[in-house]
């Protein structure tokens, strides 16, 4: 009776071993969207996995590569399976397409693909030259590679906070291992796991923001306006954010542009200065008042 109590005891010690090991098995995406300049298969997606039972076997469609890697991508979307020893499997889709560039920095900067917090503010935002432009469907996508991102992802379709997140109507929000819808205030929608792929997406009428493909929350969007992408970094980065729609500086937000003064000073005893104002970019609110002689931002 004894013998058979210890065996079951290891029976389930051993079953238990297996559901935890099952739970921790974590597959975490670096994903290289691409260069609007640059060749249009110039994609890569490598995968990190940590916590499962070695050895690990790799298979991607569309693909025929056997490794952690999958290179020389063009947009699209791209499937990857993850087996370990036991063997518990972990299936991920990612969308290849082009990077996120960030401009309009609040207290971040941008380098080597991702947007860094740099001042002791809560919050650190910016916001993209990328906009998805009236009538068109589109998405903007990060993975997130650890427990302990804290950052909100979001369109608006206009900018009133330069420094702050109140302009974003339609995103969400990733803090402490849990997911928020962001319409202005936020809900909760559920946990998050390494490597989970976020996505935010207007399709005509509807946004919706979906955790490894599945939808988890939807609202109704304007079609008919241009929307950017806008982010607030709190104490980490936020790596590698893709978007379906291309670079295209053309296209400000009604009084969100910067000027560049040039300056014609007066000819000894002549009244001919002048003051010309050229827009640079998307950057800060501002308006230019000539009776102040002030640039207001």
């Amino acid at each position: 009776m004894k013998k058979k109590l210890i065996k079951s005891i290891l029976i389930l010690a051993t079953c238990l071993s297996l559901v935890k090991a099952k739970a921790q098995f974590t597959a975490v995406a670096t994903v290289h969207h691409l260069d609007p300049t640059s060749a249009l298969s110039a994609g890569s997606i490598s995968l990190a996995v940590g916590s499962g039972s070695a050895p690990y076997s790799y298979s991607w469609t569309p693909g025929s590569s056997t490794t952690n890697v999958l290179s020389g991508l063009s947009p699209g979307s791209y499937v990857s399976i993850v087996s370990d020893a036991i063997p518990s499997t972990v299936t991920h889709t990612y969308n290849i397409g082009y990077k996120a560039r960030w401009v309009c920095y609040y207290g971040s900067e941008f380098r080597n693909d991702s947007l860094i917090p740099t001042a002791p503010y809560s919050w650190n935002p910016a916001m993209t030259k990328n906009t998805l432009l009236s009538g068109n469907n589109g998405w903007a996508e990060v993975v997130v590679p650890s427990l302990d991102c804290h950052f909100i992802l979001g369109f608006l379709d206009e900018a009133t906070q330069p420094d702050w997140y109140d302009d974003i109507y339609y995103g969400v929000y990733i803090e402490g291992g849990s997911v928020y819808s962001w319409y202005g205030t936020y809900a909760y929608l559920g946990n998050v796991t390494e490597g989970d792929v976020f996505s935010i997406e207007r399709t005509g009428t509807t946004f919706n923001i979906k955790q490894n493909g599945s939808v988890i929350s939807s609202t109704t969007i304007a079609s008919g306006v241009d929307l950017k992408l806008k982010a607030n970094v709190a104490s980490t980065p936020l790596a590698y954010v893709g978007v379906s729609f291309v670079d295209s500086t053309s296209v400000d937000f009604p009084g969100f542009v910067r000027d560049q003064p040039t300056i014609k000073h007066c000819t000894p005893g002549d009244n001919d200065g002048s003051i010309s104002l050229t827009k640079i970019s998307d950057v800060f609110p501002a308006q230019w008042d000539p009776k102040l002689g002030i640039h207001v931002t």
